[in-house]
């Protein structure tokens, strides 16, 4: 999941936040020896929520949701309903495949899949069905996300030395690096021009921004905590992401120029890698609360919190299709 993975790249410098992640790892080996032997308030599903441009938004709306589940022995991608309906294996393979991403015009999802021996960049159709591996390189390469118009992808690769962000086309050509820097750079999130990330450029895991040419970078976050994982509300106007600044990972939004930082969770266990549906207008994450990962779902006020897994497999990686 994306904070294993953030804890990993960042450990050398922030040997604390490993035994976070000993926790998590613990917790994980639980339920899938638990595998091998063996009520959240709602709101009103037909009420009118405003979202932060003011557009209304019926509850009742449904969206996709693509995420990784190991709910059949290893990481696959599934598709669903934001409800949790409508549940779809979408791949067959014995190794892991991750991080899913759907285009925004729904008709494929990238995602990263270790089927190669090592993490490569892949896109399907969004049945499943026309897989292509986009990057074929001996790098570990991982992160998807789509530009706002689905012809470039951005992901996160080691091949010059160190985790840095690339833009391809969405066939896989026209490769390039546009962060270039000696910091570790991660987790992209793509709106409009500009692509927010995780930099370690400061000392610390941060949320940054900057121009899709790798212009105009800004610390939005900086604090001496571990922000990562940042995603872009509808409008461009907030980014949501995951940070430990009050003692454990929660879900935070903040306004797209640092500012207006507010806590919408408030639970012990883990809370991490948030996405933003502008079809009905929800955040949703992963959590360790229910004692294993699942997919939850909530408003952008924090209300309306929502199990839609409920499984007792590790269901991770969300991703709300646009």
């Amino acid at each position: 999941m994306k904070i294993e993975k953030a804890i990993k790249r960042s450990q050398s410098r922030l040997p604390g936040y490993w035994l976070s992640f000993r926790l998590i790892f613990s917790w994980i080996a639980i339920v899938i020896f638990t595998l091998i032997i063996n009520g959240c308030s709602k709101s009103n599903p037909l009420e009118p929520v405003n979202d932060i441009s003011g557009q209304t938004i019926s509850k009742g709306n449904n969206a996709k949701i693509a995420f990784a589940s190991n709910r059949e022995g290893n990481f696959e991608i599934y598709e669903m309903n934001s409800d949790g309906t409508g549940l779809t294996r979408l791949t067959f393979n014995s190794a892991d495949d991750r991080e899913p991403a759907i285009s925004p015009n729904g008709k494929q999802i990238v995602f990263e899949s270790f089927r190669d021996g090592n993490w490569e960049i892949y896109v399907m159709n969004s049945d499943g069905t026309g897989l292509t591996n986009l990057t074929n390189n001996p790098a570990k390469d991982d992160g998807p996300c789509w530009s706002p118009n689905g012809s470039q992808i951005a992901f996160v690769s080691d091949r010059d030395g160190n985790s840095e962000i690339y833009i391809m086309n969405e066939d896989g050509t026209g490769l390039t690096n546009i962060t270039n820097n000696a910091a570790k750079d991660y987790d992209p999130a793509w709106c409009g021009k500009q692509i927010a990330f995780t930099s370690e450029r400061d000392g610390d895991p941060d949320t940054f921004v900057m121009n899709d040419d790798g212009t105009g970078v800004t610390d939005l976050s900086n604090n001496a905590a571990f922000d990562f994982d940042p995603m872009w509300s509808p409008n461009g106007k907030q980014i949501v992401f995951s940070s430990n600044r009050d003692g454990n990972f929660e879900i935070y939004t903040m306004n797209a120029d640092g500012t207006g930082i507010l806590r919408l969770t408030y639970n012990g266990a883990d809370d991490a890698e948030p996405g933003w549906s502008s079809v009905t207008n929800q955040i949703t994450w992963s959590t360790a609360r229910d004692g294993n990962y699942e997919i939850y779902t909530m408003y952008p006020d924090g209300t309306g919190l929502t199990n839609v897994t409920n499984s007792s497999a590790v269901d991770v990686d969300p991703d709300f299709g646009k």
